[in-house]
């Protein structure tokens, strides 16, 4: 063997030895910003990302479960000179240390070159985690009590409805004798809370400040979503089976029932009302549609939808005529124009998803999915939408709430055999 390959193997197991002191201390990259990084994946040894990557491990039991911008140009750039430092530090010759530097520049660029640029910071932002100490199984949907900063949620498999107060960062109460609650919708003008139960069909109202229950109303199989329209004062609540359904509606006063809306061939999950019309939007995920439906006229419109099935979630986006549902199968989610009907766009998104949420400002959707990811994408227009980044969460973490006033997403972690439940809070990032 010559000198010069005696001195060539060295730079290389130089390097090698550099490359493993600075990345003996490993950081895993969770948040997949789409078209950049892998999911769940490391920063390989000897190599170091060139773009702004936004961190957030949420499962590893921490107290501060959130890191931002692991590896940056900066830090890149710090990464070499420490190595250099290691060399140096060897009592390596000058031509050695040459190779080395060239070597570290040269893959550098080629990276950055190869790879386009990412976003510097992950649309969502993990701030703030609330345990829910005493709830056990499967959570459903919430309300947002302005008021009192509090979230209210459907604690389904606890049979209870859990008062978190969002300002102190913990849960205040925990309503109990309800049977398999799912929808849930406080409303601010009577001071009451409307709660559907799945199992015995009711309607239970309680009062906002004591949660004393006030009345109990017998609505039908399945009671499940809840809505309240302000403009008439009215409060809807979707129920039914495999053979048919509806969405009744009562007198938010009162708490009266009033004649239903419509009468469906099935059980409605979302569903959505418009405000510059007086029409309905609805999911009938067993029928692979969504219904149109009159709020006067009592008439139903059906729009089958092609190539997708179990449609569970709905939002609105009423100013663009359009409204966003998710599929299970596949996993998708489907722009509808409110005004024909016809799917326009569709972007996969995570599965087992159980709500939806339009930001507005950001022109943003976000989908929670049991598969332990937030999907967010992007709306460019009406009819164009991206896969902007899947968020890493838990399994089974599919339901929440958008609360657009306190610009906070809030995300149902149920109780796992490692960690007790939680109310996950998420900052949006511009």
């Amino acid at each position: 063997m010559t000198s010069r390959s005696i001195r060539t193997r060295s730079a290389s197991t130089l390097l090698g030895q550099c490359s493993s002191t600075c990345f003996s201390k490993r950081t895993p990259i969770t948040t997949t910003i789409l078209g950049k990084s892998p999911r769940h994946s490391e920063p390989k040894r000897g190599c170091s990302y060139p773009s702004s990557i936004a961190t957030i491990s949420p499962s590893h039991g921490t107290k501060n479960r959130v890191r931002k911008s692991v590896f940056t140009r900066s830090n890149s750039t710090k990464f070499t000179f420490e190595c250099l430092e290691v060399l140096m530090k060897k009592s390596v010759s000058k031509k050695i240390l040459l190779f080395c530097l060239l070597g570290f520049g040269l893959g550098s660029l080629a990276f950055s070159q190869d790879q386009p640029s990412a976003p510097d910071r992950a649309p969502l932002l993990l701030v703030q985690q609330i345990p829910l100490p005493n709830v056990g199984g499967r959570i459903d949907h919430f309300t947002f009590d302005g008021r009192r900063k509090r979230v209210i949620g459907a604690a389904l498999g606890n049979n209870t409805v859990e008062v978190v107060d969002t300002f102190a960062g913990r849960d205040i109460h925990s309503i109990t004798g309800a049977a398999d609650p799912q929808g849930v919708a406080y409303v601010g003008e009577f001071n009451k809370l409307f709660v559907a139960n799945g199992t015995d069909g009711k309607l239970r109202i309680y009062d906002g400040d004591s949660f004393k229950l006030l009345d109990t109303v017998d609505i039908g199989e399945d009671a499940d979503n809840v809505r309240y329209d302000p403009a008439e004062k009215k409060v809807y609540v979707a129920f039914g089976g495999d053979e048919g359904g509806g969405i009744a509606v009562l007198d938010a006063a009162s708490g009266k029932r009033l004649e239903d809306v419509a009468k469906l061939d099935a059980h409605p999950e979302s569903f959505q009302i418009a405000t510059s019309k007086t029409v309905i939007y609805a999911n009938i995920a067993t029928k692979a549609k969504v219904v149109l439906i009159d709020r006067n006229t009592h008439k139903v419109t059906d729009w089958p939808l092609k190539n997708v099935k179990s449609n569970y979630p709905m939002a609105l986006d009423e100013a663009d005529h359009r409204i966003f549902i998710v599929t299970r199968r596949p996993a998708q989610l489907v722009a509808i124009d409110t005004e024909t009907g016809a799917m326009v766009a569709s972007v996969p998104c995570v599965n087992d998803a159980d709500d939806v949420y339009y930001d507005a400002g950001r022109k943003r959707i976000y989908v929670p999915g049991g598969e332990g990811f937030i999907t967010v994408i992007q709306q460019t227009d009406a009819d164009h939408y991206h896969a902007l980044a899947k968020i890493p969460t838990t399994i089974g973490a599919r339901t929440g709430l958008w609360y657009e006033k306190r610009d906070r997403f809030y995300l149902a972690v149920p109780a796992s055999s490692k960690e007790g439940a939680a109310l996950w809070v998420y900052a949006p990032e511009d």
